[in-house]
């Protein structure tokens, strides 16, 4: 029984001694790196704060800095991803960017990228929710080094002529679709209307197949040869018999037996 209310009996604890520290104002920043790392120990718990916070691993990289963090945020001004968000959000409007997680952007030239915040919720800890944070931030001079956009790129940011040049790769293959639909559509019906043309029709969960014998206006008449179960390709459905029908020509349709048929 001590051994389970000595943890419950810390977290009470810590979570009593939220933090009463002021957040850092997002417009006295110099970067976001150093903005983060002042809200994180900020949103420590007093008891927490008071023995020393960790404040996480900035590691240089080609274009700038990146910097990543776990803590456990106790604020009641920063509720725990939600409030962070808010407030990186905040920094990033504050500083001519708009945010669209998890892409700062310029707010003049929206193909520039302030900085990237990838952020997640850990669960539960002492004094709250524990968050994983990695912020990525280039240096102003190096924010369209090419190395910094092809790592934007693989993090799935695009810029406006790359979302344009897919956006018409898209319509383009769809054009093509239609394009090729309409001429198999236009071949399928002159078809349809010749003798000799194998055929196929589903119905009662049974596909048919057979061969345009004669043609009468939308009538045809149809030497059906085999049928097989949809569910089972290749074997024969018990008591048919092979035979001659006139049928509806809209019922059937150009295919062969043995082929990917719809």
């Amino acid at each position: 029984m001590r051994k389970l209310l000595i943890p419950l009996l810390l977290t009470g604890l810590l979570a009593s001694c939220a933090s009463t520290a002021p957040l850092p104002d997002v417009a006295r920043a110099e970067s976001a790196i150093t903005y983060l790392q002042a809200l994180a120990f900020a949103s420590e718990a007093d008891a927490v704060r008071s023995l020393g916070v960790n404040k996480g691993q900035i590691t240089g990289q080609p274009w700038g800095a990146s910097f990543e963090m776990t803590w456990c945020p106790s604020h009641e001004k920063l509720p725990g991803l939600a409030g962070v968000v808010h407030d990186m959000a905040a920094y990033c409007t504050a500083h001519g960017g708009m945010f669209n997680g998890p892409f700062c952007q310029r707010q003049s030239d929206p193909d520039q990228v302030l900085f990237t915040l990838h952020i997640q919720d850990k669960g539960v800890c002492n004094a709250g929710v524990a968050l994983h944070v990695l912020l990525e931030e280039p240096q102003e001079d190096q924010i369209s080094d090419p190395r910094y956009a092809q790592h934007l790129f693989e993090e799935g940011f695009r810029t406006q002529l790359e979302r344009r040049e897919a956006a018409e790769k898209v319509a383009s293959k769809a054009r093509i679709g239609a394009a090729f639909d309409r001429e198999r559509a236009i071949a399928e019906a002159s078809a349809m209307h010749h003798r000799g043309t194998e055929i196929c029709k589903v119905a009662a969960n049974i596909r048919f197949f057979g061969a345009i014998d004669a043609v009468e206006g939308d009538r045809i008449r149809v030497l059906i040869n085999s049928a097989e179960l949809l569910e089972s390709p290749g074997i024969a459905p018990g008591g048919f018999q092979p035979g001659a029908a006139w049928e509806d020509l809209s019922q059937w349709h150009p295919c062969h037996r043995g082929a990917s048929n719809p």
